[in-house]
C-alpha cells in the first residue's frame, strides 16, 4: 500500500494505521465469513493466501473503496501472484495472467511467479530453489569488495 501524504511527518505513522485499519478488517472480515483464506500483515506489507481465487473480486472491491475514501492505493508493481500448485510452466502462468485480465481487471497489473518475497523470505512452490539466491549474490558481492580493498 502506498499514502499520499507526508513520510516526514511524525504523525504519519499513526495517520497510515488509523486509517489503514478499516480495510484489514474489512479484509480480514470478509476471509474469516466466507471462508476463503488467510491475511496476514506488518505495516502496509499485506500477505494474503486465498483457497479460491473468485474471492479477488471482493478483494478488488475493498481496495478500490481504500483508493477512493482514503487515498490507499496497491502498488501493483509489487503485488505477486503465485499459484500454489506444483512449480508451473511459462505456458501455465501466461494462462493465469490470462485469466487475471479477463475476469479480475482490477488485478491485471499484478505480477504472476512460482515465489514471491514478503517479509524477506521467500514463499510459493518453487522457494526452495530461489531462496539462497540473492543472499548467496550480496555473500559474493561482499567478498568481492573486500578483496578489492586488500
Amino acid at each position: 500500500m502506498h499514502q499520499k501524504s507526508a513520510s516526514w511527518c511524525p504523525l504519519s505513522g499513526a495517520i497510515f494505521t488509523i486509517v489503514f485499519d478499516p480495510f484489514i478488517r474489512a479484509i480480514a472480515t470478509s476471509l474469516a465469513e466466507a471462508g476463503a483464506g488467510v491475511l496476514g500483515g506488518c505495516a502496509d506489507d499485506l500477505g494474503l493466501a486465498l483457497y479460491n481465487i473468485s474471492f479477488l473480486s471482493r478483494l478488488g472491491g475493498i481496495f478500490k473503496a481504500a483508493g477512493k475514501i482514503a487515498g490507499l492505493f496497491l502498488n501493483m508493481t509489487k503485488c505477486v501472484g503465485v499459484p500454489l500448485w506444483t512449480v508451473a510452466s511459462p505456458d501455465v502462468f501466461a494462462a493465469v495472467r490470462r485469466r487475471f485480465v479477463d475476469e479480475f481487471p482490477f488485478w491485471a497489473g499484478m505480477k504472476i511467479a512460482a515465489t514471491c518475497g514478503y517479509l524477506g523470505f521467500v514463499l510459493g512452490p518453487a522457494a526452495t530453489t530461489h531462496a539462497w539466491v540473492q543472499p548467496v549474490l550480496k555473500l559474493r558481492q561482499r567478498a568481492a569488495a573486500l578483496g578489492e580493498d586488500s
